[in-house]
């Protein structure tokens, strides 16, 4: 099952810049979130999944409140 995005944010330069961008919502809290490095897309997540293509190389970013739903 593929699981998409709550948004994305387009030409974001890394996976650290990714996480303050998701740090950053208010409106919708935002748990999770993915960086793509070839095409530099941040996408975010407001719930504990992500999605998983193993053509691309994504950097899923888990904050500490979230990560015991990923163990």
């Amino acid at each position: 099952m593929l699981n998409t995005p709550e948004s994305t944010v387009f030409k974001v330069g890394s996976s650290i810049e990714c996480a303050f961008i998701c740090l950053r919502r208010t409106e919708q809290m935002c748990v999770t979130a993915q960086f793509e490095k070839a095409t530099q897309n941040c996408e975010l997540f407001n719930r504990f999944e992500h999605t998983y293509d193993p053509s691309h190389e994504k950097a899923t970013i888990v904050f500490k409140f979230a990560a015991r739903f990923f163990t």
